[in-house]
């Protein structure tokens, strides 16, 4: 524990790998530590570490001021938090939710859990559980602000880097898909590309150095960004390549990708979309125009 951080006393429930990482965060950071499972031999190994096993629970949750559960879904949390007694046991606790659930979700366990006289976070681990206990892993987290800066020495403790998004609940499990559909769309772009090259009778190699290298890559950070200038300016007018000669271009990757028998719905998608910028009057605008389409706008 450094700085003005003090020791609170707090209850980690679900002990699946990331969990346990989770805890042992906490134990590493100089925090006293109850843990409880449904399994409860999964308690064991942070017993050993310095933790407490509650029999229970609503003992569990007795116990602490901070309360951080992080299970396998929404469903699986509010089955652990109406269990019989948590309605009391919650009152004047602050929960810290890291299950995976949707926006809507989240929304319903702040309600939820203000009804029970709680205060409540929720969050997205970026990482794996090796990450958070190397301390490397970043949390998003929304709820009140209060609540995040009320709770730091715990939030610290968890991640190496914590990221406030905002004081609607939900909003950092958003954030987080976004990083996925972002990883996704990259990395089905990387294979299909990948997949054309080998079908055309290139080599791995021979890819790799076709689109590989940090000047490349350092060429897309700068594309991305000025897309994103143009997003915030709502100004596409200064066009490297209008949409008009991308959607052309385009077009040869959706029959390239048929001549050669890999697939080509993934590049269809893209050309569809293109031509639907087209037709909603962005011939002449950057490709960052696109966004106007996926937002519904013109």
């Amino acid at each position: 524990m450094t700085g003005s951080h003090k020791s609170r006393h707090v209850c980690m429930i679900g002990l699946g790998k990331m969990g346990s990482a989770l805890a042992e965060a906490l134990l590493a950071n100089g925090h006293k530590v109850t843990v409880w499972n449904r399994t409860a031999s999964k308690c064991d190994p942070l017993a050993e570490a310095g933790a407490s096993i509650a029999e229970s629970v609503v003992e569990a949750v007795q116990a602490v001021e901070v309360l951080v559960i992080c299970v396998l879904d929404y469903d699986a949390s509010m089955s652990i938090l109406a269990t019989d007694g948590m309605d009391v046991a919650l009152k004047g606790k602050t929960l810290i939710q890291l299950t995976t659930m949707s926006a809507p979700e989240s929304v319903a366990l702040d309600a939820w859990a203000r009804e029970h006289g709680a205060a409540y976070l929720d969050g997205a681990i970026i990482g794996y559980p090796s990450d958070v206990r190397e301390g490397t892993a970043k949390i998003l987290f929304s709820g009140s602000k209060n609540v995040f800066e009320a709770n730091s020495d715990v939030v610290d403790a968890l991640c190496g880097r914590s990221i406030f998004l905002g004081e609607k609940p939900g909003t950092a499990l958003v954030a987080d898909k976004l990083i996925y559909a972002q990883f996704y769309g990259i990395t089905f772009a990387y294979l299909h590309t990948a997949a054309m090259a080998v079908a055309a009778g290139l080599s791995i190699r021979d890819f790799r150095e076709l689109t590989g290298g940090d000047e490349r890559w350092q060429w897309r950070g700068r594309q991305m960004e000025r897309f994103l200038d143009m997003i915030d300016s709502q100004d596409y007018s200064n066009a490297g390549a209008t949409l008009k000669a991308h959607g052309t271009a385009y077009d040869h990757v959706v029959r390239i990708s048929q001549d050669l028998d890999i697939g080509a719905e993934f590049p269809k998608l893209i050309a569809t979309t293109i031509s639907q910028g087209i037709e909603n009057g962005h011939s002449e605008h950057e490709l960052a125009a696109i966004f106007e389409v996926l937002t519904g706008n013109r």
